[in-house]
């Protein structure tokens, strides 16, 4: 019985018999289950695939907008960076032209020049301010509607995103920049560069005046200068030559110059010295006549009187720096003789004769029979004392010493005058010329300083634009709706995946893009200004739009760059000639150039980056950044108070399917440069469409204000 029980409870059914066979395989039953049970895996899994792989489609819009939205910054402040380009560009361009119109003041005989340069700098400076003016004007004007284009170029991007999500999404969004509003710009005239235009217009014609009077000069000092050389020693029968043969001079007492460029006044200085030194040493009558005695009288009284004044003579500079040649001119006949001392001087005897006192040439005349005292030779003339029958000795007999020595070419008084005549004529021509020299320089320096100070005030003159959304872009992107997940992967699922109604927001900012090796903002917006500039052109336009050209491009180099570009414009002028006048002015110029120190402009391309929302929202304590923030931190679920009107707000005015954003040319300003040889419009390109709409969307956060205060000031009205 025993048995026969256990036989019976052996054949109870168990559970796992259900699932299992006697044989330990898979029932049928286990099968179908384990079926069902990959089959609720598989399409759970797929829901949770689905969910995510569409759950973040609204943070990649909401990072489409941003970066959307701060692509309308970026090409706004590209814009400002080429109107700051071409604004610092024609200011240079136009004070160096002033500056060059000074310097070419300073070249004699050269007129034209002068005159054509300073007309060229006045327009260059006037184009330069009316396109200051109207750049101003117009960055201004598109800073008012820049958040409406950033909105609308957002709005696009947000809404395609949305149309390709693949799920069907309605994406509403909106992108605010921050800060909301710009900083208004005002236009800058160039006041010192007008300063400089008047100062250098109003003086160049008495410096052009002046600097052909110091160049007459100098030349005259040069062919004063030539003559005293040939008199001296430049010409086979000279002084040096008299000296030697007359009075037997030579070595150090009679030196020779080869050339005119080591020669100097000083060196007849030094002959006449020595000559007339050595004349009255060895002055001796050549026979023992009276006739010969008196000559030798004469001649003695004529050296030694000759030796006194060449004794004064002297080259000397003033604290003016300028060299004076002081030269005693002898006298060359008995009128000379007569404004001398020679004259005047009680030197010769007087002896009384039965006529009446009786003027002598020497007490060894015969006719002298006893000296009673000394008288001169104006003395016999005024009747005093009567001339000696004998010797005669009168005023004409000492002024034959000088007539036959000077009117004649073999004389050495002859050489001496043409060389005292000679200095003359060269400290009389270096007055001039230091005082006309002195003229332009004071002028010239004037308005140099004055190129000085409009180059200095360059940096106080830039554009430098803040405009909306400089601290970035916040975008803010709405899906009201939930999504369900595709029947096809419910049926093995007791409850269908949903993704609910979401809110993405995200920021951008602008940062340095790394373009390519030599390329910019402006080789990228004004590419093909260069070659019009200047091409094909001659003379001073054609240099003045190289210059510049080559300043737009290179100058980002600062001041480096500045003054290579504008040594090179002036290597091509023909400014400076062989007079010390236009080297000094030059010179000068490339000196207050080099002081110059000019920040470069940033000619970097910007583009937006994503970035964390925090990074933007902080930077600005304006409404609009702390209500998105507040939006950021107390609205991050669309269950909570307020998601209501926020959807519902955003769906209302974006609504409805998008239109494709029209690309629009926004012109700055027109250039036209020297003549017409340059004639460009500045501009950009921004999108054009949807401007109401973006327009609307500020309105209703606007109109959120209690809502959302404080997102945005109350009441504002855009226009």
């Amino acid at each position: 019985m025993n048995g026969s029980d256990t036989s019976v409870v052996g054949l109870r059914p168990t559970r796992m018999a259900l699932l299992v066979d006697d044989e330990g395989g898979f029932t049928t039953l286990a099968t179908a289950v384990a079926m069902l049970v990959v089959l609720a895996l598989l399409f759970s899994a797929a829901q949770v695939w689905w969910v995510d792989a569409h759950a973040a489609d609204i943070q990649f819009a909401a990072d489409a907008g941003a970066l959307a939205g701060e692509n309308v910054v970026a090409e706004y402040v590209v814009v400002a960076q080429v109107a700051d380009a071409v604004v610092l560009s024609l200011s240079l361009t136009g004070t160096t032209l002033m500056a060059v119109g000074a310097v070419a003041a300073c070249i004699p005989y050269v007129d034209t020049i002068a005159p054509q340069v300073i007309r060229v700098a006045r327009q260059t400076l006037e184009t330069r301010d009316d396109f200051s003016d109207r750049a101003t004007e117009s960055l201004n004007r598109m800073q008012r509607a820049l958040p409406f284009l950033c909105a609308l170029n957002a709005t696009v991007t947000i809404e395609k995103n949305g149309d390709e999500s693949g799920i069907g999404a309605r994406y509403t969004g909106l992108v605010v920049p921050v800060p909301l509003e710009g900083e208004e710009l005002a236009s800058q005239r160039d006041e010192e560069a007008s300063e400089l235009s008047d100062k250098v217009e109003g003086s160049h014609e008495q410096v052009t005046e002046a600097s052909i009077e110091a160049e007459e000069s100098r030349r005259e000092m040069d062919a004063a200068k030539l003559e005293g050389y040939l008199a001296d020693c430049g010409e086979s029968v000279c002084m040096r030559e008299r000296a030697a043969v007359l009075a037997g001079l030579g070595g150090a007492d009679n030196p020779v110059c080869h050339t005119i460029d080591t020669w100097g006044f000083e060196l007849p200085i030094q002959r006449a010295n020595s000559y007339y030194r050595a004349r009255l040493a060895g002055e001796r009558p050549a026979s023992d006549g009276i006739e010969e005695q008196v000559r030798s009288v004469a001649r003695s009284r004529f050296y030694r009187y000759a030796q006194q004044e060449v004794s004064r003579n002297r080259v000397s500079v003033g604290a003016d720096g300028v060299k004076t040649v002081e030269m005693a001119i002898l006298p060359r006949n008995t009128d000379d003789i007569r404004g001398t001392e020679l004259y005047t001087e009680t030197v010769y005897p007087v002896s009384n004769e039965a006529a009446g006192p009786t003027l002598h040439a020497t007490a060894a005349c015969p006719g002298c029979h006893a000296v009673a005292g000394t008288a001169s030779v104006a003395d016999e003339e005024a009747g005093r004392v009567q001339a000696c029958a004998v010797c005669q000795f009168t005023a004409v007999t000492l002024g034959k010493v000088p007539a036959a020595s000077t009117s004649i070419d073999n004389g050495f008084e002859h050489y001496y005058l043409r060389v005292a005549e000679a200095a003359r004529r060269y400290s009389e021509a270096a007055r001039v010329n230091h005082d006309r020299t002195t003229l332009a320089k004071d002028e010239t320096g004037s308005s140099l300083d004055a190129y000085g100070r409009a180059l200095s005030s360059l940096d106080g003159k830039r554009i430098e634009v803040r405009p909306p959304g400089r601290f970035g872009c916040v975008a803010v992107v709405v899906d009201s709706s939930a999504h369900d997940a595709p029947d096809e992967l419910s049926p093995f699922v007791s409850r269908a995946a949903r993704i609910p109604p979401r809110l993405a927001i995200s920021a951008a900012m602008l940062a340095p893009d790394t373009p390519e090796e030599g390329a910019n903002v402006i080789s990228s917006l004004l590419a093909g200004i260069e070659g019009s500039a200047g091409g094909g052109q001659t003379g001073l336009l054609g240099e003045a739009c190289r210059l510049w050209g080559d300043l737009l491009y290179a100058y980002a180099d600062g001041t480096e760059g500045a003054v290579r570009d504008i040594s090179g414009f002036l290597s091509s002028m023909p400014l400076v000639g062989d007079d010390e006048l236009s080297a000094w002015a030059e010179a000068r110029m490339l000196e207050t150039l080099e002081l110059l120190d000019i920040q470069p402009p940033d000619l970097s391309s910007y583009k937006p980056v994503t970035v964390n929302t925090a990074h933007v929202l902080e930077a600005d304590d304006g409404a609009a950044a702390r209500g998105v923030l507040r939006l950021k931190e107390g609205y991050t679920s669309l269950g909570g108070e307020g998601s209501g009107s926020l959807v519902g707000g955003l769906a209302a005015i974006v609504g409805g399917q998008a239109s494709e954003a029209l690309e629009s040319r926004y012109t700055i300003a027109h250039l036209s440069l020297f003549d017409g040889l340059v004639e460009r419009d500045v501009e950009v390109a921004l999108p054009a469409d949807l401007v109401s709409r973006g327009q609307e969307a500020i309105a209703w956060f606007e109109e959120q204000a209690e809502d959302l205060s404080p997102f945005v000031d109350g009441g504002r009205r855009w226009e």
